[in-house]
């Protein structure tokens, strides 16, 4: 799917502190498969990071957010995501 095709991935959604909603019609998702029981491997992290990277390297990003974030109560992934570390890693050369 091209990245300005329209998914219906967050669904009824917000960015916290804006008055931004809706965030399937102007944000890029990313999915992650893995269980609340394990966490996204090693592999996953390293594609997660190079994905973001590249397409930072083409777009103003504002906010990287988890469905947590835009749909709390009603979403609760991603399960035992490093937060810290992946920002970490998206900061590295």
């Amino acid at each position: 799917m091209a990245e300005n095709n329209v998914a219906y991935h967050a669904g009824i959604s917000t960015i916290q502190g804006t008055n931004r909603k809706n965030c399937n019609s102007f944000s890029i998702g990313i999915e992650i498969i893995n269980s609340p029981s394990q966490g996204p491997t090693e592999a996953q992290y390293n594609s997660l990071v190079a994905l973001v990277k590249d397409i930072k390297s083409r777009y103003t990003i504002n906010h990287i957010v988890r469905h947590s974030d835009i749909a709390p109560g009603r979403k609760t992934d991603p399960w035992k995501f490093d937060w810290e570390g992946f920002n970490r890693r998206l900061k590295e050369e």
